[in-house]
């Protein structure tokens, strides 16, 4: 299953991306613009400004970044504070009146009011004015009713200070000035976010234009120099012209959450071996995962301590260059480059396998899956607007939406049923068991006349391949609609199969272990089960004896049932083309995993699928 991003579908954003000095100015100058349209508003529509809620939370978050500039010796902040500081001492006097009949005269307020009301007031502070006497009060004493935070709730980032801010009426003379001291302070932040740190990846870069397959990278970001941790030779910094003698580069864009990332270490550690200087791979840990130092670091050693994962690799954090480069919704991302610095392939984690590489550094084709994050907009894919009551389609995977299960939505008078890149065989599971017929599919079997193809498709899918989509549109006060039924009927009507449930004495291939199974106990690697992408190696890993001969159950055309399985773990080592194998192979194979199989006669519950006659 795929990691996303909060958020979901919005788009990286890069710090540094644009920062020369024309796109400065460009910047500045919408921001005055931004500025003279305000203006127009306030003197030409509003009389009484209403401050709302929100702006109370822009007001508080805006003088804590300021704050913590000034805090951190930032001292070109400290010319505009004391900038806005005087233009308020000077201002001429403001009135305000509570949102009722009933007005406030003006009236002079405490400082210590005036310090848990204003809040540019902790940024005053922060460069020395420890007096905010004789300022003129912006956000006046109302009502004691609270904004969006509770007094006694702990403090919350992003959330306002209590009660600033509800009805202002406040003259033109007073509101220019300071409506002129934000944007001078709005300036400064826009530039200063422009403006890339040393340590920021960005090295004064003026554009980012993002690639993708086919696409060379520049040879300003190629010659990069970003600062880099866990590097075997020590390096502070890294390039990706430091990996030219490489054939083959590697960006692995990967955090501390997704497992599924981890999971792909020890087969980059696999390749790394196989193909030595050939190859190599630079982890990419992007600002948006918010993984720091401290995370990581405690994560590498759960998985060392748990599972002996040592991380070779040199990695990055906080990247922002990379993520603007190769732009993406989701994680497992990893990006092929070649040392001629185009791009060759952007895949996810399971195509990272010796006969993928070995295309690349051939110079062949690739046939293996590509990831496309942006091939469909995200509103566009989930939505029924295009169907006609009681209408429904079924399409293929569609890139770059998270995985979801059945989700039933009202729209109106209207609902959509929709379930987005899942197998079938967990909808068809799904829907037996809601019937009270919970069969596991090593008793789904399948007449001659269903050919092998679909038959996978059905029984044993494979990741990414064998996903689908599906969008029903019905009256929500259809109450004797079926939605699930309806779904039921589409895919059968869409790969021209039929089931039904039997319940009758038949020969069952019973499954047992042997001694055998020792050899095959576990060294405690990271558990994976790696049986769910075609053509590429599979294995089981470290995953409990039962579940193992459970799944490989599933490759059999026979009713099978599980007898007495030692409890251990295992690693078991698959054949590539474990998909293609006969039910005589299967038995062979699952004997020289030390299993011992035997045909009894049993009354069991099964699913029997046959081809649909009538297509």
């Amino acid at each position: 299953m795929n990691s996303f991003y909060e958020g979901g579908s919005e788009l990286p954003t890069v710090k540094g991306s644009s920062c020369s000095n024309q796109i400065k100015s460009k910047k500045l100058g919408l921001l005055t613009l931004k500025l003279v349209a305000l203006c127009r508003l306030y003197f030409t529509s509003i009389d009484k400004a209403l401050v709302k809620h929100s702006l109370s939370t822009d007001i508080v978050l805006f003088t804590q970044q300021l704050r913590k500039r000034l805090e951190k010796g930032k001292t070109c902040y400290q010319s505009a504070c004391q900038l806005l500081y005087t233009y308020l001492i000077s201002g001429s006097s403001i009135t305000v009146e509570k949102p009722v009949q009933k007005p406030i005269k003006s009236k002079t307020f405490s400082l210590a009011f005036f310090l848990t009301n204003f809040a540019p007031t902790s940024a005053f502070h922060a460069f020395g004015h420890q007096s905010s006497v004789g300022l003129p009060l912006v956000f006046p004493e109302v009502d004691p009713k609270l904004t969006r935070r509770n007094i006694i709730q702990p403090w919350e980032k992003g959330r306002s200070w209590l009660g600033i801010g509800r009805v202002l009426k406040i003259n033109r003379s007073g509101i220019i000035k300071f409506l002129l001291c934000c944007t001078v302070f709005v300036s400064m932040f826009s530039l200063s976010a422009q403006t890339p740190r040393k340590d920021s990846g960005a090295d004064g870069l003026s554009e980012i234009k993002a690639l993708g397959i086919g696409d060379t990278i520049s040879e300003r970001l190629w010659n990069l120099k970003m600062p880099v941790y866990n590097d075997s030779k020590g390096r502070a910094s890294i390039s990706l012209n430091d990996y030219k003698d490489s054939k083959l580069i590697i960006l692995d864009f990967w955090a501390t959450w997704c497992t599924n990332c981890l999971e792909s270490f020890p087969k980059l550690d696999h390749l790394k071996s196989t193909f030595k200087k050939d190859f190599d791979v630079l982890l990419v840990n992007c600002k948006r995962t918010r993984d720091d130092q401290a995370r990581i670091d405690k994560m590498l050693k759960k998985y060392k301590d748990t599972y002996q994962l040592n991380v070779q690799f040199p990695y990055l954090i906080g990247d922002t260059v990379f993520n603007a480069l190769f732009p993406h919704r989701g994680i497992p991302h990893v990006v092929w480059i070649g040392n001629d610095r185009v791009v060759k392939a952007i895949t996810y984690t399971t195509e990272l396998q010796e006969d993928n590489v070995r295309q690349i550094l051939a110079g062949q084709k690739t046939t293996f899956y590509i990831k496309d994050d942006f091939k469909y907009k995200v509103l566009d894919s989930v939505s029924t607007d295009s169907l006609k009551l009681f209408s429904s389609y079924l399409s293929k995977r569609r890139e770059g939406i998270r995985e979801m299960g059945v989700q039933i939505k009202e729209r109106g008078s209207e609902k959509e049923f929709t379930f987005l890149n899942s197998s079938l065989a967990i909808r068809i599971f799904e829907y037996l068991s809601e019937l009270g017929h919970r069969i596991d599919r090593n008793l789904w079997v399948f007449d001659n006349n269903v050919s092998k193809e679909l038959r996978r498709k059905l029984k044993t899918p494979q990741r990414y391949t064998d996903e689908y989509c599906y969008f029903l549109r019905y009256p929500k006060d259809q109450t004797d609609f079926d939605p699930y039924r309806k779904m039921i009927h589409d895919i059968q009507d869409n790969f021209g199969v039929r089931w039904e449930i039997r319940k009758a004495v038949i020969d069952v291939w019973r499954i047992d272990s042997t001694p055998k199974v020792a050899k095959y106990r576990t060294k405690g690697n990271i558990p994976i089960e790696a049986l769910g992408t075609q053509n590429n190696k599979k294995f089981i890993q470290n995953l409990p004896l039962l579940n193992s001969f459970n799944v490989l159950s599933y490759f059999l055309n026979k009713p099978v049932l599980l007898g007495d399985i030692e409890n251990i773990h295992v690693d078991f080592d698959l054949p590539s083309d474990l998909l293609d194998y006969t039910d005589a192979q299967l038995l062979l194979l699952l004997e020289q995993l030390g299993a011992r199989i035997t045909i009894v006669p049993q009354e069991v519950e099964y699913v029997y699928f046959s081809a649909d006659r009538g297509r």
